[in-house]
């Protein structure tokens, strides 16, 4: 089945022949096509059916107009980013459609969901927020707009140093950053290694804390050794 199929199907859906119906054959389980073929048939309804400039999806597509457009089936296989909210955000398609006309700030929207998560006494990233090819990315997003919001030093080296200390994780877990931390990365230090820009990028104080507290860590070992006898 391709494209011109589910487009005839649909034109007869929005016609109301009898008999008419979009198949949900047309998407397989875990097909990669799923997307492609439910982007074809969204550009079909808004350059045919709706007659819609892309600055006209922005503002006025939404989960109403899908609904009664019968898009909502196809809507469902299109590809949103973590940050997003596809109930909410369908202004989305519009850059899917058209890239080189709506770009997407990719670093605006992952801000806005870590402003809610913050914004709550309970707020949660999405189970798969950092998951996937841009999870590390949007990782060292929130811990930018971390580092800039909510923290004051008095230069690179005195970051560096901060984060190989325990205040690090403390900091982390107070604002909701520990779990990726542990997930992505082996120590706080490597996050901020890993999330400062390459202006800032220091690999001379990377490498001297990160062996300071690799030596601590031994030597802590060894004392509780030496404590419990072993």
């Amino acid at each position: 089945m391709n494209s011109q199929n589910i487009i005839k199907d649909y034109e007869n859906l929005l016609t109301n022949e009898e008999g008419a119906n979009l198949s949900t054959s047309y998407f397989c389980y875990n097909n990669s096509n799923n997307h492609k073929l439910a982007l074809e048939l969204f550009r079909y309804a808004i350059e045919t059916v709706l007659n819609w400039s892309p600055m006209e999806v922005v503002n006025c597509l939404d989960i109403k107009i899908i609904e009664k457009l019968n898009l909502y089936v196809p809507y469902k296989y299109l590809i949103f980013p973590e940050e997003l909210n596809k109930r909410k955000d369908c202004f989305y398609v519009a850059h899917l459609l058209y890239p080189e006309i709506i770009p997407y700030n990719m670093r605006e929207y992952v801000i806005i969901s870590y402003k809610k998560v913050l914004s709550q006494e309970t707020g949660k990233f999405s189970k798969s927020f950092f998951a996937g090819s841009e999870g590390e990315l949007r990782a060292c997003l929130c811990l930018q707009y971390l580092l800039k919001e909510y923290f004051t030093f008095s230069s690179i080296e005195e970051i560096y140093y901060y984060f190989s200390t325990a205040k690090a994780i403390t900091s982390l877990r107070q604002y909701r950053l520990a779990g990726v931390c542990s997930e992505l990365f082996e120590s706080p230090l490597e996050f901020l290694h890993t999330a400062l820009p390459n202006k800032q990028k220091n690999e001379l104080y990377y490498q001297f804390y990160h062996f300071e507290a690799v030596l601590k860590e031994k030597k802590l070992k060894t004392k509780v050794k030496r404590i419990v006898g072993c």
